[in-house]
This record gives C-alpha cells, structure tokens and sequence, in this order.
C-alpha cells in the first residue's frame, strides 16, 4: 500500500462527513463523493476502501435523520471550529460510528503492514498483495501465504493446488493451512520472470496459463461466495464452472466476472493498454474508473486504454496461441511484436522509431532460437537490419 495512499484512507475515516454520509448514502451523498472523484481530489480505490471499513462496523440502526443528514451538507467544505466539532462527533456517538473511527484506522494500519485482511475486505485487499523485498532472479517463483517461497529453475513449472490448499510441483510439495470463512484471509502468488512460463491448477480445478513476466496473486482455496484473483501480466485461463460462486480476475485497471469460461488477460505495467480476449463462454469487464460493464461475446476483444473502453471482433485463436508455444500477428507494428519477444525470450531487443513503424503479418515459431527469428524479418524486409551486440539484439532500416 503506498503511503500516499494509506493516508488519503486514514484521514476519510476521520472525516465526519464522509463517515455519516456514508453511513447513510442516498443519491446525493453519493454523486458528492463521484463529483470529489472525477475532478481527481480522491482516488476510486481509497474511496472504496475507506467505505469498506465502515461498512464492516456499521451498527444495526444507522439512519440519520433529515435533520442531521441537512446539518451534514451544511457544514461541508465549512471550516468547523471546535466546539462545532465536538458536538458533531456527539452526534457521530449517536449513530454507531464515532466510536469506531479510531479503531478503524488502527485495523486498516495493522492489517495492511501484515497483508492480511478479513474476509469481508478481501475483494480490495487481494489487489494491495505486494511482492516481498527479497524476490529476485531467473526463477520462477511461489510465495506462499507466510512468504516461505518455493524457487523452481524449469523453464516450464507446472504448479498443482490440491482442494486443501496443499501446492505440488513435480516431487516438491508444500502444505498450508488454507483458514476458512471466519478466518484472516491467505494469499498466495507466483511470479514468473523473463523467458519462463509456468501453468497453475486453482484448487477449483481452474487452469491458468501464465505467460513471462507475470504474477498472479489468488487464495490457497477459495472460501466465501466468490473466487477472485489477481493478474499483472498475461494469462489465459480456463475456468471451473460455479453457478454459485462467481470467478472474478483483477487487474490494474480492470474487473472481468466470469461463470465458467476460456479468455485471455493482458495486463502488463509497462504497457498502454489492457486487454481481455474471450475465447468461449461469457464475460463481463467493468473498468475500474466506471460502473459501467460490457459483455464480450466469444471472439471479441476488450481494450482499455487513455480511460477509454474499446470492443472489436478478433480470432481468439491470435491472442492465445503463445500458451502453445506460437506468436500469430495480423498487420501489427514491429514496435508491438518486438516487445512480446523480448519478453517471450527475456532478450533485450531495441530498435529505431522508423523500423519499429514498419508493420508485419505472419507466425513464429516461438520454439526457435532468437536470432533466427529476427532474422526471419529481415528477409521479409530488405530494409531491415539485425545485429547482436554486448548481449542485446538491434534492429534498425538500411540506410
């Protein structure tokens, strides 16, 4: 959790306004709070965070009455001296929920330093998941819920979750208490590195297909009414149906909810644009800057980019043949493939602006070395140029 960040909650929860209109949030309350966070004073993620913890101790009769609720709009963006706030934290004491403020914010500041959250916060919380300090280097690597990590050197891991939340990767095996619904919330991730993929079997029975450079961060066994993960990077998944618990992947920017389905993620920090490819089934996919949702049909793709949502027609086929061990573009820039294989291949590959404008149709062998596919371009196109040098890959035009 950023600092920044961490403080923008704790002073919400010692807001009294945002706490008793939260705590009564009607139609006005709630397009204040909107109007705060269009014009940028206040972050989508802090908001809901901040409500959450209210939410978790919101006493049985909570209604203002109109009274208050005008007494409320009348001293907001007023400066309230003392004696005005003294009497209004009376009038908190009343409701439920003054009470709670102090304690709210030493339960925010203990569970986030210790990255564990009840379940009731675990929807957000799963997205404030971190990666520990000491991760490094070429492997790929599973950090269990008490960051005891397991560092595989195949280039190709296969990780298996039994329904207790036990891990295997081939002989390796690692048991781990998985807690239930009344338990604090357990979370595991894999992170894979430059050049390596790995497949991880949910304990749902639910197949993902991590691609290099990602991390996927999700619970031993999923417990409560729904299973949710998190993804930087890109993943194509298959998942186990559950009509009574929904499956929910998390991104940066984005939340796709799904039944039971095959689609693609790409989420990479680096990159301008998010995307979500549906190969079967059906999904839907909220940006997290909106409440508005779309529903992708089987060969469609979502992108996300600059705040804006975009859905075209695609073959899924394209977007997912990397799991096989193939790349298949379609009159893509070489700027865009030449970053797919240098991460593929966790090679450094750079280039010209001109040559990385120039733009190719075609399919890779992603099994064959480097050097042969990048040389492949250079017959496609006599102006391009290839040379290696001090371990990284050039490629410029002819001049």
């Amino acid at each position: 959790m950023e600092e920044n960040s961490k403080n923008t909650i704790i002073e919400l929860l010692e807001d009294e306004h945002f706490i008793a209109l939260a705590n009564h949030a009607d139609a006005e309350s709630k397009a204040y709070w909107e109007r705060r966070m269009s014009e940028g004073q206040l972050s989508k993620a802090d908001y809901e965070l901040a409500l959450e913890f209210v939410d978790h101790l919101r006493p049985e009769h909570p209604d203002l009455t109109q009274a208050e609720i005008a007494d409320i709009w009348t001293n907001i963006g007023v400066e309230i001296d003392r004696s005005n706030r003294r009497k209004f934290k009376r009038l908190l004491w009343f409701s439920g929920i003054a009470a709670s403020v102090a304690l709210i914010t030493g339960i925010y500041l203990f569970r986030f330093s210790t990255r564990e959250v009840t379940p009731l916060s675990a929807s957000i919380a799963i997205e404030q998941v971190r990666l520990p300090e000491n991760v490094s280097g070429d492997e790929i690597r599973i950090i269990l819920s008490d960051e005891k990590q397991m560092a595989l050197k195949e280039e190709t891991a296969e990780i298996v979750y039994d329904k207790d939340g036990s891990v295997n990767v081939g002989s390796l095996s690692e048991t781990q208490s998985a807690g239930d619904d009344k338990e604090v919330a357990k979370f595991n991730q894999v992170i894979v590195p430059k050049g390596k993929r790995s497949t991880l079997m949910l304990s749902d029975g639910s197949k993902l297909h991590l691609n290099t450079m990602s991390r996927v961060v999700y619970p031993p066994v999923f417990n409560g009414d729904k299973r949710e993960i998190f993804v930087e990077g890109e993943i194509y998944a298959e998942i186990n149906p559950d009509d009574g618990r929904p499956f929910v992947v998390k991104t940066n920017d984005l939340q796709i909810n799904v039944l039971g389905t095959s689609f693609n993620v790409t989420a990479y920090k680096d990159d301008i644009a998010q995307s979500v490819v549906l190969v079967k089934g059906s999904v839907s996919v909220k940006a997290n800057n909106t409440s508005e949702e779309k529903t992708l049909k089987p060969n469609q793709m979502l992108t996300f980019s600059h705040n804006v949502i975009e859905i075209q027609t695609v073959d899924a086929g394209d977007y997912i043949s990397w799991k096989d061990g193939y790349y298949i573009f379609r009159n893509e820039k070489l700027s865009y493939i030449l970053t797919r294989l240098a991460r593929y291949y966790g090679q450094d590959i750079r280039y010209s602006s001109e040559a990385g404008e120039l733009r190719f149709a075609g399919k890779l062998d992603l099994k064959e070395d480097l050097s042969r596919v990048l040389n492949g371009f250079t017959k496609v196109s006599s102006s391009l140029r290839c040379e290696k040098a001090d371990d990284a890959y050039f490629i410029n035009l002819l001049n």
